[in-house]
């Protein structure tokens, strides 16, 4: 007994039509116009109406439908065709709970169809649910979790299609249109994806320093993990101009504690200007004791003045509420070795912290 799922894409090539915004992909058995959709004159989703047959033992029935994808190849939704219905193993016209498990079987990614053997169905297509879950090794829960019962091959096949080429070439073609305008629109966009998309691309072009002041504005806007990932790319040659630096100083404290490191460890790259690091003193004064010391670190490795440097130590030890590590000490202690006054509070404070005679976990 043979088995055919014909959903394997053989790519001859796009043919664009910019009039229609329609798409033409060949494969072995179908010709698919699949159509980039626009909205206020920006690309903003693709569909495509499937003609395909879902065959099982030499019987092959037609399924039409129609898929949408986002403009990055990720599933939105489906939709049938006026007077198209889909039908299970007997015919029988899928009811409205069979509709909305197929729609949520169709936006799980990590679906176990993806990699489910069709040779260990031969045996038990006559055969119940249960049988075939006890073949495959799969739970019956992941079993049912994943079909529309008695429509295995409809949701096999369609689920492929979904996340198979037709989704890879949407993005492909999605980054070969990119521009300017698709870009802002995606950063501004509230789906992490897009957003995602459009940062690695922007932070790329180091040289459109444009790009940076856009990004900076996303930050701490309620998505640490969309912060944590700017950070992480934004390019150090933006990180040396003085109004991005002041961009980032100025919102520290309104960071997650996992992104004030991410900061910290990028600006550890780079020399900070004399009137950014002159915030940098303040800020320790507000922290943990392990931020006072990162953040003194930067501000004696920036461009302030060395009197001006001095000054802010001598302020940050009188300071009765701070608290200190003991390499926050040897820090200060290290820069101030030709100030006696520095030398003379750093050795005070030592002894009110770590005190020689009393052992220090």
């Amino acid at each position: 007994m043979r088995f055919f799922l014909w959903i394997c894409l053989l790519w001859s090539g796009w043919v664009t039509a910019q009039e229609t915004g329609v798409y033409q992909v060949s494969t072995d058995y179908m010709s698919v116009d699949m159509k980039l959709v626009y909205q206020a004159g920006r690309p903003d989703h693709y569909q495509a109406e499937i003609y395909t047959p879902v065959c099982t033992t030499g019987t092959c029935l037609p399924v039409k439908i129609i898929i949408y994808w986002d403009l990055l190849g990720n599933y939105l939704k489906y939709k049938m065709p006026e007077n198209e219905i889909l039908t299970k193993n007997d015919d029988a016209p899928f009811s409205p709970f069979d509709y909305n498990k197929f729609d949520q079987i169709l936006r799980n990614e990590e679906s176990i169809l993806e990699n489910f053997d069709l040779s260990l169905m031969e045996s038990t297509l006559n055969q119940s649910i249960e049988r075939i879950d006890g073949i495959s090794s799969a739970t019956p829960k992941a079993i049912n979790d994943s079909i529309v019962e008695g429509a295995f091959f409809t949701c096999y096949s369609i689920w492929h299609l979904v996340y198979g080429g037709l989704a890879e070439r949407a993005e492909a073609y999605t980054h070969k249109i990119t521009d300017d305008d698709l870009l802002r629109y995606m950063l501004n966009d509230k789906r992490y994806a897009y957003q995602h998309y459009a940062v690695d691309i922007v932070t790329r072009r180091v040289k459109e320093t444009h790009w940076a002041p856009l990004l900076i504005d996303k930050l701490v806007n309620g998505n640490v993990f969309m912060d944590q990932h700017i950070i992480k790319a934004f390019p150090l040659p933006w990180l040396t101009l003085n109004v991005i630096q002041q961009r980032f100083w100025n919102d520290y404290l309104r960071f997650s504690y996992g992104n004030k490191r991410e900061v910290i460890n990028r600006f550890d790259k780079v020399t900070v200007h004399a009137n950014v690091a002159d915030g940098l003193p303040v800020l320790a004064k507000k922290e943990n004791k392990a931020f006072a010391y990162d953040l003194f670190e930067i501000y004696l490795n920036s461009l302030a003045s060395s009197a001006d440097k001095e000054a802010a130590i001598e302020d940050f030890l009188l300071n009765e509420n701070t608290q200190y590590e003991k390499n926050l000490l040897d820090l200060f202690d290290d820069y101030g070795a030709g100030n006696t006054r520095i030398r003379r509070l750093v050795e005070q404070k030592r002894e009110e912290y770590f005190p020689k005679n009393r052992t220090v976990n």
